[in-house]
């Protein structure tokens, strides 16, 4: 008599073998979202430190209208020239930016620049902010960034009302060093 199809303990095997890959695999792939959106991060961080680092060759300085201000507000008062080799977004100009990604917007980065009178040397640094502090009293990166409450699920840090409680990276202008407060960012701590 000719056998036709699989025995019941055959396809129990074969399920179980696959839950154990499953088991096995699951935690590795939500760890590729995370490191995704470190990547990404780090490449927008890379961009505006090149863009900021081109301005300060050509003017000596970094621009200091730019200190705790998302790139975007550039071209608020028309200095696009500011960020060379960036395309934003603003209220006058609505195209894509090229900051832009699947998890963070333009809005999520935010810019520094420090001027010691001292020495007279200025420094600058970039953190992007994977959320907006939601309803509390320093919420300065806009809550538009794309899927960014998915971004914060994946890093396992949820917004509070402090910014400090902020999933981000941050970038030293000057010297490239890179830092952040989540431990899936493979970066440096920053505590």
């Amino acid at each position: 008599m000719k056998r036709k199809g699989f025995t019941l303990i055959e396809l129990i095997i074969v399920l179980i073998i696959i839950g154990i890959l499953a088991t096995i695999t699951a935690p590795m792939m939500g760890m590729m979202k995370a490191k995704a959106i470190c990547a990404e991060v780090g490449m927008g961080l890379s961009a505006i430190r090149t863009a900021l680092r081109q301005y300060h060759v050509e003017y000596g300085r970094y621009p200091d209208y730019l200190n705790g201000k998302t790139p975007g507000q550039a071209f608020s008062s028309g200095r696009s020239y500011c960020l060379p080799g960036l395309t934003l977004t603003s209220a006058t100009y609505s195209g894509s930016s090229s900051l832009d990604g699947t998890y963070v917007s333009q809005q999520c980065y935010l810019i520094n620049v420090f001027f010691d009178e001292d020495t007279q040397q200025s420094t600058a640094s970039v953190t992007c902010y994977l959320a907006s502090a939601i309803g509390g009293t320093n919420a300065f990166v806009h809550n538009d960034a794309p899927k960014a409450d998915e971004a914060v699920k994946v890093c396992k840090a949820a917004a509070t009302g402090d910014w400090k409680d902020c999933p981000y990276i941050n970038m030293s202008v000057n010297d490239g060093v890179t830092y952040s407060n989540m431990p899936s960012s493979g970066y440096a701590s920053s505590n």
